[in-house]
């Protein structure tokens, strides 16, 4: 009778694991082959709002949302450009909808921001068995204007891509890449009239003084550093078989997992096509060669 319970606790536990990590196969097909779209899709990424006014060293957030038309979509690769002059990212948070498929984790990769080039970028996902199928939140955008007055743009670039349920793998469903138009507004300075003396017959009239107004400093905003590829590892004996049992299975994607964006020295094998980074291609490598 226990044998029997921890047998079933077992098979749990790795339906469990499959589930999360079938959700990460749709992201490894659709960047495998660049930006190449499926006309009549309909699916549409955008800002809301799509234009608003924010005054100097402001916050303001701005919400990535998904139409997707007719589709089922399970993943989304955003890249994200603005004018690094007149705004800054403070942080790239996550939505219910497209949290579901990576947990305990928040994204299937997180997010990484360069305001020193003014670009952005994160990567979504859900289980298959919950696509998103309706308007719906992506990540929220968060950020400050800087000490600069006037228009500008921040942009869901033709990089980005998105998977759907029961597509072609390597078809990025995505129509139409959003962007939002903010208005940075400086302050109208009124100035304030100066009293008109009054004559009396006893005495001089003195002008009352007008004060000056006193102007507060600007921060600025520090670069953040780019990261540093790691070198590439040795190949395994059996291509995905990253602990050596001889067999590509579940096993080999939790190592890939707990090694994930980690320097490849930590372990050689978790970097399945030797390109110097433990990824979602490496994890789709696996993935085509299970067991």
């Amino acid at each position: 009778m226990i044998m029997k319970k921890i047998l079933l606790v077992s098979l749990v536990s790795l339906f469990s694991l499959a589930a999360i990590f079938v959700g990460t196969y749709y992201v490894v097909r659709m960047r495998q082959t660049p930006n190449k779209s499926k006309a009549g899709s309909g699916v549409s990424l955008y800002f809301d709002p799509q234009n608003s006014t924010s005054g100097l060293n402001s916050n303001f957030t701005l919400n990535i949302k998904v139409n997707p038309g007719s589709e089922k979509v399970s993943a989304a690769e955003l890249y994200l450009t603005f004018d690094k002059d007149k705004l800054q990212i403070t942080s790239i948070e996550s939505v219910t909808a497209f949290s579901a498929g990576v947990a305990p984790k928040t994204f299937l990769k997180d997010p990484v921001t360069d305001n020193s080039l003014g670009k952005a970028s994160v990567i979504v996902g859900v289980l298959p068995e919950a696509p998103v199928g309706s308007i719906s939140d992506v990540v929220i955008i968060k950020g400050k204007t800087k000490n600069v007055p006037g228009n500008t743009l921040i942009s869901i670039t033709h990089d980005s891509k998105a998977a759907a349920i029961n597509k072609i793998p390597n078809v990025n469903v995505i129509e139409t890449y959003g962007q939002a138009s903010l208005n940075i507004t400086a302050p109208t300075n009124t100035p304030t009239p100066t009293p008109t003396p009054t004559v009396t017959p006893t005495g001089t009239p003195t002008p009352t003084p007008t004060g000056t107004a006193t102007s507060t400093a600007t921060p600025t905003a520090s670069p953040t550093a780019s990261p540093t590829a790691s070198p590439t590892g040795s190949p395994s004996a059996k291509v995905g078989d990253v602990n050596g049992d001889g067999m590509v299975n579940l096993i080999d994607i939790g190592i890939v997992v707990d090694f994930y964006d980690m320097d490849v020295s930590l372990k050689p094998k978790a970097d399945v096509n030797g390109d110097g980074s433990i990824n979602l291609i490496d994890i789709g490598m696996i993935v085509d060669r299970y067991e």
